[in-house]
C-alpha cells in the first residue's frame, strides 16, 4: 500500500460510521485465504521512498500476493501521519499481475474492489470504526490509483487505515500484493469473523 497526496489542513475529522456487528446467533463464516507464491520478488515499482505529501511502508518489491475465496476477505494497513489535521486523497492498491504467477492466474480481467478507510479504535488497535468506502475497477496492473478524495475524510489524531476489500469470488477476483521486507505490525487481515494481524497467517 502507498497512502498518496495528503496535506495538512484547517478541516476536521468526518463523522464515521460504526462497522456492522455480526447478527446474534450469526457467526461469520471464516474465509480461506490463499497464497499464490510466485519463484521470485517482483518489482513493483513502488514509491518505497515517500515523496512530498505521501505515507509508504513497502520496500518497492512485491514479494508474494494473496487472494481470499471469497468475497468479503480483506487486508488492511495502519498508517500513522507525522502531523495533523491529515486530509485523505489517494490510496495507491498494488494488485498482482496475472503474468508474475506459474501456473497463470486464472483470470486476467480486472475486478470491482472496495478501498476502505479505518479508523484505529478497534479492539487492540484493529479497525474499528468505518470512516468511508469507495468502490473501484483497475485499469491496469500493479499498482492503482484509487481517488478517495471525495470522501471527506481528514485525520486529526492518531493512526487510520486503508483496506482493500475483495468484492467477487475466486477466480474472479484480484490478487493483492504482499511486501515480505521488515515486519512492522501495521498489516492487519479480515477473515470474515475478525481481524486479525497478518503475522497470523502463514
Amino acid at each position: 500500500y502507498d497512502m498518496g497526496h495528503w496535506e495538512t489542513t484547517g478541516m476536521t475529522a468526518t463523522a464515521g460510521v460504526a462497522t456492522q456487528a455480526l447478527p446474534p446467533g450469526q457467526p461469520g463464516q471464516q474465509i480461506e485465504l490463499i497464497e499464490l507464491e510466485p519463484s521470485e520478488p517482483i518489482s513493483s515499482g513502488s514509491p518505497s521512498s515517500p515523496g512530498p505529501g505521501e505515507i509508504a511502508y513497502d520496500d518497492g518489491e512485491a514479494d508474494d500476493g494473496y487472494y481470499w475465496t471469497n468475497a468479503g476477505g480483506a487486508f488492511a494497513v495502519r498508517f500513522t501521519p507525522s502531523s495533523y489535521p491529515v486530509s485523505l486523497e489517494i490510496a495507491l492498491i498494488c494488485l498482482a499481475d496475472p503474468a508474475w504467477y506459474y501456473p497463470p492466474w486464472p483470470d486476467s480481467d480486472h475486478e470491482a474492489f472496495a478501498v476502505e478507510i479505518y479508523d484505529d479504535d478497534g479492539a487492540g488497535g484493529a479497525p474499528g470504526t468505518l470512516l468511508g468506502s469507495i468502490n473501484t475497477t483497475a485499469a491496469n496492473w500493479v499498482w492503482w490509483d484509487v481517488d478517495i478524495s471525495g470522501l471527506g475524510i481528514t485525520i486529526t489524531s492518531g493512526d487510520f487505515y486503508v483496506a482493500y476489500k475483495q468484492l467477487s469470488d475466486y477466480p474472479d477476483c484480484e490478487a493483492l500484493c504482499a511486501d515480505y521486507g521488515d515486519y512492522d505490525g501495521r498489516s492487519w487481515a479480515w477473515n470474515g469473523v475478525a481481524w486479525l494481524r497478518a503475522e497470523n497467517y502463514g
